[in-house]
């Protein structure tokens, strides 16, 4: 996990969080929480009909959508945003015209694979290392 921002840890949600927004014919929008924050929302629902959703936006970007919990009038939903360099994962409590924020998590693709790329980086300077002891151990044994 990169980053990961709570209700109990105080920080500020990540700007990339999206809530999808239902519309009365089924479809779906994902909007950026900030944006839910300073608009209201005419015609349309915070609840989910289907229990999972995806769809493609902007192009290079994918949200998808699953309901985690249901009672009566209130789900807790978990959205993904998909973009080239990082995934942003959100949860929160949503009710027809309400959603309250519960995480929001950053994963950055960029950090794992440099990540993955440093460690093959330094196995590999280890097994030289341990070869070229190993060549000057059988040298000194040898003479």
């Amino acid at each position: 996990m990169f980053d990961r921002r709570t209700v109990d840890n105080h920080k500020p949600f990540h700007d990339s969080m999206v809530v999808v927004v239902f519309q009365q014919d089924g479809s779906f929008l994902a909007l950026p929480y900030r944006y839910i924050q300073q608009h209201s929302i005419a015609n349309s629902s915070f609840l989910a009909k289907a229990p999972s959703g995806e769809k493609e936006k902007n192009g290079n970007e994918t949200v998808s959508y699953k309901i985690v919990q249901q009672n009566n009038n209130q789900q807790i939903i978990e959205t993904k945003l998909r973009t080239q360099s990082q995934i942003t994962v959100a949860k929160y409590t949503a009710t027809t015209s309400t959603v309250t924020p519960i995480e929001s998590r950053i994963y950055n693709l960029q950090f794992i694979i440099m990540a993955t790329l440093s460690a093959l980086i330094i196995i590999l300077l280890i097994q030289l290392l341990l070869k070229w002891k190993s060549q000057r151990n059988h040298r000194h044994k040898q003479t």
